[in-house]
């Protein structure tokens, strides 16, 4: 920052400043005015552009203007911005001005500094101070960069050394900066110009069904649509295990924002039985997200003309995720579902088991339909199982199903915690009760399993959520130890 002033101010200044011979220090205070950089437009701070309204090369004009002006003899204003946005055209005096009657003695603007223009004034000899509210002084910038398409360039119109380029000055030449609040103005210019993108995706892929017997058709209905700004031609793939079930398709001509859907038929004559992961995959070349591309769907099986029995197991979900106190339950939910492309009902058990244990008495879902699911709810009795990290698991027992494999699921550990020892140290003490007491001062009781405070280590009834009877679980097993 430097100190600039014009010839004919910086006299009138230096002739006034050696006739006295007092310096003047500013208190601290609170402003009592402001001085704000002004829209003329709006009467807002804010000066936004868009290259429809305003091309590169146009000018736009700004407002200084003072609010609550008090005992004003002398004004300087440095005003800055980013000069490889904007160039200085021209600073002005508005015929209103706040010294337009007071035969001001003018510093004209000096911007030989890219990007900075200062200019002062003070009142003539023998005229009184400024009280009030006015403009001070009217800038004009040009623009001189435009910004990409769909994009925005901004710099801040500011003030410039408050109290060394920029101040006010009462008669007696105390510098009177610090009564004012200096607010800035901000320049924003955005291209309208539509941002180009080609971008496809694929949004939903659906198999008719999850088995097929082997030799016949299965439809698979793939759903594609153009997220991007251009009409667009691209070809779909469906795979099983890699391989394509049918030829490609060609999506054509699908307008920018909308979607089509395309029928596979995937003949399974001379693939093998097994399961197979149906994937499907729009090909654009030069994608910007490639990632949404593609969608896996998941696994169909291609099972024998007899075998139109296939039931599975979904998923396994114990209450508590994972942990129990040992002799307490735990309420572990199985889904499992009936896969069969032949329109039998199925009767079958369902077990769950910890680290292959059976840990609690078989359930068996009877008549479950064709895609029907059915959710099933086991209570492990943790009383005499050590305490140990158990691996959930859980199976449907279907004598003869022809995929074997989706009939197990495993969930992961949970552990099996000594009775109140929150902490795992062999031990229940005053560490137990300390580390439950805080966590219930600190999350407050009733935190519940999917909260996010709860803690599953503090659940020690396995009930799913954590209240007074865990901590009195501690109380009750006070002492106790491994």
């Amino acid at each position: 920052m430097k100190i600039k002033l014009s010839k004919t101010l910086t006299t009138t200044l230096i002739a006034m400043f050696l006739a006295s011979t007092v310096y003047v220090i500013m208190p601290a205070h609170a402003a009592t005015g402001s001085v704000s950089i002004i829209n003329p437009l709006d009467g807002t701070g804010n000066f936004n552009f868009t290259t429809a309204q305003k091309n590169v090369g146009d000018a736009f004009l700004i407002n200084i203007t003072l609010v609550n002006g008090a005992n004003i003899s002398t004004w300087q204003l440095g005003i800055q911005w980013d000069n490889s946005l904007l160039n200085f055209v021209n600073m002005t005096l508005p015929s209103d001005n706040i010294f337009f009657n007071k035969g001001p003695v003018i510093s004209p603007a000096d911007n030989s500094t890219p990007g900075l223009v200062i200019m002062g004034a003070n009142v003539g000899a023998g005229q009184t101070p400024f009280f009030g509210s006015g403009r001070i002084a009217q800038l004009a910038l040009k623009i001189i960069q435009a910004p990409a398409g769909g994009q925005s360039v901004v710099t801040d119109i500011k003030f410039e050394g408050i109290g060394l380029d920029t101040f006010f000055l009462d008669p007696g030449l105390g510098d009177i900066s610090g009564n004012y609040d200096w607010i800035n103005g901000h320049y924003k210019y955005t291209s309208t110009a539509q941002v180009q993108v080609h971008d496809v995706a694929v949004t939903n892929v659906a198999p008719a069904g999850t088995s097929v017997i082997n030799g016949s058709s299965l439809n698979i209905a793939v759903t594609v649509a153009n997220n991007g700004n251009f009409t667009e031609t691209f070809n779909v793939v469906v795979t099983a295990n890699g391989t394509n079930v049918a030829a490609n398709q060609t999506a054509s001509n699908l307008a920018s924002g909308t979607t089509t859907t395309l029928t596979f038929v995937w003949d399974t004559t001379g693939w093998a039985l097994g399961d197979y992961q149906i994937v499907a995959f729009a090909d654009l070349p030069g994608d910007p997200t490639p990632a949404d591309n593609t969608v896996t769907y998941g696994i169909v099986h291609i099972v024998t003309a007899g075998a139109g029995h296939d039931v599975g197991v979904l998923s396994i979900v114990p209450k508590n995720p994972a942990a129990v106190g040992q002799g307490y339950p735990l309420n572990v939910s199985v889904t499992v579902t009936n896969n069969g492309v032949g329109g039998f009902s199925e009767t079958f058990d369902v077990k769950i088991f910890a680290n292959g244990t059976q840990a609690a008495p078989t359930q068996t879902v009877s008549n479950l339909g064709p895609g029907q699911n059915a959710t099933l709810v086991f209570v492990w009795n943790t009383t005499g199982w050590t305490v140990a990290n158990y691996t959930l698991s859980a199976t449907a027992d279907l004598t003869g199903d022809p995929t074997p494999a989706d009939n197990n699921v495993t969930y992961g550990n949970i552990w099996v915690m000594f009775t109140g020892d929150v902490n795992n140290d062999g031990v229940v003490n005053m560490k137990d009760i300390a580390a439950c007491v805080a966590y219930l001062q600190a999350h407050g009781f009733n935190s519940f399993a999917g909260h996010p405070n709860y803690d599953p280590y503090m659940d020690l009834d396995g009930s799913g959520r954590i209240d007074i009877r865990d901590l009195l679980i501690i109380i009750l097993n006070f002492n106790k130890h491994i």
